[in-house]
């Protein structure tokens, strides 16, 4: 019972996940496209999913042990896929982590978040 539950979580968590990084990490010109070419691979696994679900189904009484399996494939494929993924800026500006962001902006160091003090209130 727990590896369906667990093989489900890492595919949920990945529709999320894949989506903010397409977000944070893709070109301004690309994102749009990106997204879309995302939601048509979701819909094409469900289906897929479903037909291979639906084929396993004529094998008989043992055919929940091979939907298992085909279902794990592409939880470890996403999963070792996501191990290169770097961490998300918004995540390094939020940790204040502003060295290991700079490559990822494209603005100065000085004018970074949180590298400004803050001015007394004139008046």
């Amino acid at each position: 019972m727990t590896t369906p539950l667990l093989i489900g979580v890492v595919l949920g968590a990945d529709y999320v996940v894949s989506k903010s990084l397409v977000t944070e990490q893709a070109p301004r010109s690309f994102r749009g496209r990106l997204m879309s070419l995302l939601a048509v691979a979701w819909a094409t696994g469900y289906v897929a999913a479903y037909l291979v679900g639906y084929l396993l189904t004529q094998l008989g009484g043992e055919s929940w042990q091979y939907m298992l399996a085909a279902s794990a494939v592409p939880a470890l494929l996403i999963f070792s896929f996501r191990l290169g993924v770097p961490e998300s800026p918004l995540w390094l500006t939020a940790a204040r982590i502003v060295a290991t962001l700079m490559p990822h902006l494209q603005i100065e160091p000085r004018i970074c978040i949180g590298s400004r003090k803050k001015q007394a209130p004139t008046g």
